[in-house]
């Protein structure tokens, strides 16, 4: 122990002399993409404080990095430029460290959009130190246990690919665990992030920061950081698993959200193509809907059947539970209001005293479905209502949007089981 601790003392001082930081990110991570998704992403364990500021960068569409060791953050933004300039992972690496003169200090791990990955680890970071590059992945790791530590991570990885219903950040996450379990730091742990970032995959649509999770100082950062995740799926409404093939209508979402469309050969894309210009050309017929609303102390009918949900309706399959109406309805509203618009693509459209209405349009041919709240003060209930207004066929959309805002709601709100009256 004592040989390590001086040959420590002797390489931070030639670091320190060497005009670097007093402190290297001595830790290991791992950059990784989904085919599947698009989803780009890395994930990082350090015993540093902090270390979700320095490591990670990301851009949907573009490509994810990892800079460590003496890490040199300007690889991040500089990289992704690059990357988004047509250069490849292998590339990218190159230019970033052909300059830099103290490149053999530094670790980089980068994978662009099209799952391509490449690494540099310098001459002179701490030992262990090295990294393990493979398909759609590049796993980096300094001052760790051994070269064990970087191989498990990168076995995890790939095995953790074909656990049905995960995700990349699932598979990241494993690999950290890994790593971990394996020896990981010599130093120990203090610190973890994970980022994915998907197109329009963050809050209310309107980023690309699909996760974005930190422990700053932890004992345990990697257990924190699952925990961590598991909150997030429970709380945003991204769907938390990969699209099952093959590919169903909905999922022309991809095509904004980073999927690759082309296996799916163009006779299904004809077929498709038929199918929604027949929709689109039903749904243009009425842009809008104005006999919604509240008739007689109800929402109105579910027309168009199955293409609409509603707590008041009368047949078993198009019934969903109403919410319990906890305290005023300014305070209801005010929760529903919330919580609906971090629906994707869901904006408020109609609001009344007893009512709410939102819309949530589809990105591509611009479906319009529409989400309707009435306020009943005597029952004590709030009643809901998601409906498309054309005639394409449901698919379980209108469920699966009550159900995606059920579970964002508190649990004094949450479905009311009694039966239908």
């Amino acid at each position: 122990m004592l040989p390590w601790l001086c040959g420590w003392v002797v390489w931070m001082h030639a670091h320190s002399a060497a005009g670097l930081p007093d402190r290297p990110v001595a830790t290991y991570s791992i950059v990784g993409f989904d085919p599947g998704t698009g989803d780009l992403g890395v994930a990082v364990q350090s015993k540093f404080f902090g270390v979700g500021s320095v490591v990670p960068f990301a851009k949907a569409g573009v490509g994810a990095i990892a800079t460590q060791a003496y890490g040199n953050t300007t690889y991040g933004p500089r990289g992704l430029d690059l990357l988004r300039r047509g250069f490849s992972a292998e590339g990218a690496v190159s230019e970033l460290t052909r300059g830099d003169e103290h490149k053999d200090f530094r670790q980089l791990g980068i994978v662009d959009a099209r799952g391509r990955s490449a690494a540099h680890t310098g001459a002179k970071c701490g030992p262990w130190a090295g990294n393990v590059v493979g398909q759609h992945f590049t796993v980096q790791g300094n001052i760790l246990a051994g070269e064990e530590v970087a191989r498990a991570m990168a076995a995890a990885f790939e095995a953790a690919r074909e656990v049905p219903d995960s995700e990349l950040a699932d598979w990241l996450m494993t690999a950290l665990e890994a790593g971990e379990l394996a020896g990981g730091d010599k130093r120990g742990r203090q610190s973890a992030a994970l980022l994915v970032v998907r197109a329009k995959g963050g809050y209310a649509g309107l980023n690309d920061r699909y996760v974005d999770l930190r422990v700053e100082d932890h004992p345990e950062p990697i257990r924190e950081l699952q925990r961590l995740l598991e909150l997030h799926k429970k709380f945003f409404v991204q769907e938390h698993a990969r699209k099952p093939e093959p590919p169903k209508l909905e999922d022309f979402r991809k095509a904004e959200d980073g999927g690759d469309q082309r296996r799916w050969g163009w006779p299904v894309y004809l077929l498709m193509l038929i199918g929604v210009g027949a929709v689109f050309m039903i749904s243009t017929k009425s842009p809008d809907a104005p006999t919604l609303g509240v008739q007689g102390g109800r929402l109105t009918p579910c027309s168009g059947r199955p293409n609409a949900v509603s707590s008041q309706a009368v047949e078993s399959e198009l019934h969903v539970a109403p919410l319990r109406l906890e305290g005023g309805v300014v305070e209801a509203k005010a929760i529903l209001l919330e919580a609906a618009l971090k629906l994707p693509r869901t904006t408020l459209y109609t609001e009344g005293e007893t009512y709410l209405r939102f819309e949530s349009r589809s990105p591509i041919l611009r479906f319009v479905d529409d989400l309707e709240f009435y306020f009943d003060t005597e029952e004590k209930l709030i009643h809901v209502r998601s409906g498309a207004r054309c005639g394409y066929w449901d698919m379980g959309v209108n469920r699966r949007r009550v159900q995606s805002l059920y579970a964002l709601l508190p649990m004094t709100m949450t479905a009311d089981p009694r039966p239908l009256k």
